[in-house]
């Protein structure tokens, strides 16, 4: 049946300035979150909130022109493009250029894939297949923050298209919108669960948000009654769904599983606040206010400057402390920039009648992409190209080993393994300090000069193997150890080795500690916990516990520089080692003596990275030997992790 006509006057049909108060409190959510992410954890929220606002906004505009005969694609994607493109376009340039400047050679190779990405509306997808353990920091990508408007424009591509073509054929387009809407938001929870990154990037698990908006428009529209909590009075929807987006903004944290049912909170919460209305009274007189709608209005732009100013700060800064000063400035400088971009750009191209200008804006945007494309080919090189770290670290090369591996379920508990065809059979636990030596375990496997067991690895990156003590560091770990033990445990494996980055979690002398110092108390009982693991597993079973290579931010490629970004750069003497830090020499020392009370077999590392305990940087080939400050190369581990070989051989047989 066609739908119905609006029983009430659409709001779409009137400015609502508290809509741009709405914008206000979104973008700067995510801009205090990224400069202060310890100030409000979960300020990332605030895209959740822009995507049930363009939801909403663009099915509303849509809906009129259905309803009024006159909607055109052309027209559509037009106002888009005029709306979209200006800004984008002037922050791609921009960071193209300043990036020539201060980035190095394959950092500005990989900025060029990311101009391309963003220029063409699919960094999500981009940065989803570049995510893992051994990716760069986040503030190492200017245009990180694109991901979401490339959803959203992938939601503008194919939800008109959709919602023309059942709007002609009468079907019941609330249903349609419910259909989909369902089944993305059941695809985001079922892949939180199960790949995260994927939950966070991939369009279809995100646009149940985008739909939300959608419903509210129709449901504002045709039906203001038709759910239980829409005849709520105004003022308590406004005052509830405000108070639902601030509680995600404080509650959420990086280490929640987001967006998962979480992303329920400010997603309900924006709906809510919206079919209050403008005359709700929050809505009214909080969110139409002078200073909030001024920043609503500037929100486009202020979200696109902000992130490539904090992620060159960081750049500039190689990752020296960084005074709270510097990022106060760096708001107020994303203000400025974003106000004079809003009113010389965005509003004046955005509101110009001239038919040629989405054409002219179509052609710059293939420029950028073209621009992306010579950059990432080296065909327009870095101002500082002599100093190249791509010929060195191939951060990809550390990824690629995982479509080698096969996927087994234990319950709930997803594991990898590498199948052999042998008897024996070898369990890996631990987090990323055993995943960065499959790359010698693959090599190890197509050998059929040595006699390898069958692999299986029960390793989850980030998740320390010692129990109970540290949960509140690693809360989406708490559940992982009963699992793992219990695989460890089970009749088909003959060996366990048990490793981790003892010194991430066990030494303050690190970059990032997580004890306070090296007399917490949490790591003796850490330490006994392991220890208990440990014998309870030895009792049944022959287990090896592999020791920690070192840790030392001196070890990262990415500090082997002198001088600044801003003026010339040159690399340090890399050739003399550097002394093994005590306190890690200590736990060592500790980690052997549980072994050797537990029952269980020592592998060190130590002898092959730091001979007479002098840490070495680069190998015989004058590569480094770590990609960050505590993982190792894929390529020194292939060639020289021999240390790992006793727990793997096969003695006296041959595959």
């Amino acid at each position: 049946m066609p739908p119905l006509p609006p029983a009430t006057p659409p709001v779409i049909d009137r400015y609502r300035p508290d809509i741009d108060g709405l914008r206000a409190i979104a973008v700067l959510l995510v801009v205090i979150f990224h400069a202060f992410p310890r100030f409000i954890k979960g300020g990332f929220i605030g895209v959740d909130v822009f995507f049930v606002i363009s939801g909403y906004l663009i099915s509303s505009l849509i809906f009129v022109s259905l309803e009024n005969d006159r909607f055109s694609y052309i027209e559509f994607y037009s106002r888009r493009i005029k709306r979209i493109l200006p800004v984008l376009i002037l922050v791609i340039v921009s960071c193209a250029a300043f990036g020539w400047y201060v980035l190095l050679a394959d950092e500005y190779r990989q900025l060029g894939a990311h101009i391309m990405a963003g220029a063409g509306f699919v960094s999500n997808l981009v940065l989803w297949s570049e995510a893992g353990y051994f990716d760069r920091q986040s503030f190492e990508k200017p245009l990180l923050h694109l991901w979401s408007l490339a959803i959203e424009e992938q939601f503008y591509i194919v939800w008109p298209l959709l919602l023309g073509w059942a709007w002609r054929r009468k079907w019941n387009i609330l249903r349609v919108i419910a259909l989909i809407l369902s089944g993305s938001l059941l695809i985001e929870i079922w892949l939180t669960g199960s790949d995260e990154i994927a939950a966070f990037y991939a369009p279809w698990s995100r646009f149940w948000e985008l739909m939300t908006g959608c419903a509210l428009a129709h449901i504002t529209r045709h039906r203001p009654q038709s759910l239980w909590f829409l005849s709520l009075q105004k003022n308590w929807q406004s005052a509830i769904g405000l108070t639902l987006i601030f509680l995600a903004a404080l509650l959420l944290s990086k280490q929640s599983a987001f967006p998962g049912w979480w992303a329920l909170l400010p997603t309900i919460g924006t709906f809510l606040v919206i079919n209050a209305g403008p005359d709700a009274s929050l809505n009214r007189r909080f969110l139409s206010g002078k200073k909030m709608v001024w920043i609503g209005l500037l929100s486009y732009s202020l979200y696109l400057w902000h992130w490539p100013i904090i992620s060159f700060i960081h750049i500039i800064s190689f990752k020296k402390s960084i005074s709270p000063a510097v990022f106060i400035l760096a708001i107020l400088a994303s203000f400025l920039v974003a106000w004079i971009s809003y009113r010389f750009f965005e509003r004046k191209i955005r509101y110009s009648a001239k038919r040629a200008t989405p054409i002219v804006l179509l052609i710059a945007c293939l420029f950028c992409i073209l621009l992306g494309f010579s950059i990432q080919q080296q065909k327009l090189l870095a101002r500082n190209d002599g100093i190249d770290l791509g010929f060195m670290i191939d951060l990809q090369e550390s990824q690629d080993f995982k479509a080698q591996l096969k996927t087994g379920k234990s319950n709930d508990f997803t594991y990898y393994f590498i199948d052999t065809q042998a008897r024996e059979n070898v369990l890996f636990i631990g987090d990323s300090h055993i995943w960065q030596y499959i790359p010698r375990l693959l090599a190890l496997s197509k050998n059929p000069d040595f006699a390898m067991k069958f692999t299986d690895l029960a390793v989850i990156n980030a998740c320390p193997v010692i129990p109970e003590v540290f949960d509140e560091v690693f809360p989406k770990c708490k559940e992982s150890w009963p699992e793992r033990l219990r695989l460890a445990l089970s009749p088909n494996i003959d060996s366990v080795v048990i490793g981790g980055c003892w010194n991430c979690i066990l030494s303050s002398a690190v970059e990032k500690p997580v004890l306070s110092a090296a007399d917490d108390p949490r790591k003796q009982r850490a330490l006994a916990l392991l220890e208990g693991a440990i014998k309870q597993i030895a009792a049944v079973k022959k287990v090896y516990l592999l020791l920690d290579n070192p840790n030392n931010p001196l070890f990262n490629p990415r500090n082997f520089f002198i001088g600044s970004r801003l003026t010339e750069i040159k690399l340090r003497d890399l050739h003399k080692p550097i002394p093994l830090d005590p306190e890690q020499a200590a736990l060592r020392n500790e980690l052997i003596a549980i072994a050797q009370r537990a029952g269980a077999i020592v592998i060190d590392p130590l002898p092959a990275l730091c001979p007479d305990n002098q840490c070495q940087i680069l190998d015989g080939e004058g590569k480094p030997i770590y990609i960050d400050n505590h993982h190792l190369s894929p390529s020194w581990v292939i060639q020289h992790a021999d240390y790992l070989d006793s727990s793997l051989q096969i003695t006296g047989e041959k595959p």
